[in-house]
Parts: C-alpha cells; structure tokens; sequence
C-alpha cells in the first residue's frame, strides 16, 4: 500500500487529537527537555533554502502575537537596556564627520542620470535640471544679497515674489554659446562649467509683476 492513498477523514483527526495517546495539550518535562537539548548539542542544522526562508516571511504577515506570547517577551525584556537607546538613526555615527568635496563631487555623480533612482527615461526638461541644480540654487541667491533683496524697478521686498532676471544675456542666448563653445561636451555638464553662465552681474532681482513687463520673460524656445 502506497502511502497518502488514503486521506484521513476529519472525524478520524479530531479522535486522534484528542486522544490519550497524543501530546495535544501536553508539554515535556524539564527532565525531558535537558535531555533533548543534551542531543542535539553540537549538531548543525542546515540553513534554510530561500523559496523556505520566504514561506515563513509570508506566513507572519497580518499576525499578532497572543497576550501570552506578548506578557513573556515583556518580561525577558524587562531590566535590559534596548541597544539603540538614545539614538536617533544613524545620523549619530556621522556626527561631527563631513564629506570632503572630492568625495562630495564621486557620489554627484554616481548618482547622476540613469544611476539615480528617481530616474524617469530623461523627462526633465534641460531648463529646469540647470536652475534646480545646487550651483544656480546659490547664483539665484547671491543675486539677491547683492540686490538687498529688493526689486530694482519699483523697489518691492516681497520675498515670495521676487524673482531673477537675466539682464546682459538671456537664459537663451547663454545656452546657445554654451552649445557652440562646447560642442564635445554633454550639454548640462557644459553648463556647469561655463563660467559667463555663473556671472552674477548678469543677474538682476525683480518682483514678479516687474519681470512680467521685460522682454525676454517666458522665453519658452527649445533646446
């Protein structure tokens, strides 16, 4: 007789279960226990397989442990001071530790473009990579502290609406030199290095309703 050709009937489990014979219900002995533990002193267990380790993973999900589960790891906890205690994340084993710029300048990159996580398939437009950068970021606000914060036409100190204007050369007209002077390079690394990009004096601070009325606002053109 093969074994598994016949299933037990759920009448036959029940009967079994609570039955004299089985442990249902019933737990080892500390005598029982020591020798168990004796046995298997030394011996190695094999590790569990991935497709097993994932299994048991699957089978915890949504699960809460019992009030008894709950009340004995209380207790093996109680009096133990937790590992992490007083820490906050793990800003606390790089206090006082800073980057150095050519370490800064390795990890830009490694995370530049396609290596970067938020990586979309190059759907940010060109014009809005270059003034989200860092170094336009600090061109924007060293225009301002030059300019006292202040609108240069009507002298308006709304800091939410102020914004920068080109003045000698148009965001366009900078991005067309870049691209005949530095042909051979890509095009937002080009920037970053063209200096006249970067002139500050180039820069004016201007109110939103003033920035409006110049020519140049809105240019929209295409790269």
């Amino acid at each position: 007789m093969k074994r598994g050709k016949y299933q037990q009937t759920e009448e036959y489990r029940k009967k079994v279960s609570g039955s004299g014979n089985s442990f249902y219900g019933k737990h080892h002995t500390k005598k029982t226990k020591g020798k168990i533990s004796k046995t298997n002193k030394g011996k190695k267990r094999l590790p569990f397989s991935e497709e097993h380790k994932r299994k048991i993973s699957l089978s915890k999900i949504g699960k809460k442990l019992s009030k008894k589960d709950a009340e004995r790891l209380r207790k093996l906890r109680k009096g133990k001071t937790p590992w992490n205690k007083g820490l906050k994340g793990f800003g606390v084993f790089f206090k006082g530790k800073h980057h150095t710029r050519e370490s800064k300048l390795k990890i830009g990159i490694a995370h530049r473009g396609e290596k970067n996580h938020n990586w979309k398939g190059g759907v940010t437009p060109l014009r809005k990579q270059i003034r989200r950068c860092s170094k336009y970021v600090q061109w924007r606000q060293s225009v301002f502290i030059k300019d006292d914060f202040t609108c240069q036409r009507c002298g308006n100190k709304n800091g939410e609406k102020l914004e920068i204007h080109h003045i000698k050369k148009s965001f366009s007209q900078l991005l067309k030199e870049v691209k005949e002077y530095m042909p051979l390079l890509p095009l937002y690394d080009a920037v970053l290095l063209y200096t006249p990009f970067w002139d500050i004096s180039n820069g004016q601070t201007l109110c939103r309703e003033c920035h409006k009325k110049t020519k140049n606002y809105g240019n929209k053109e295409l790269l």
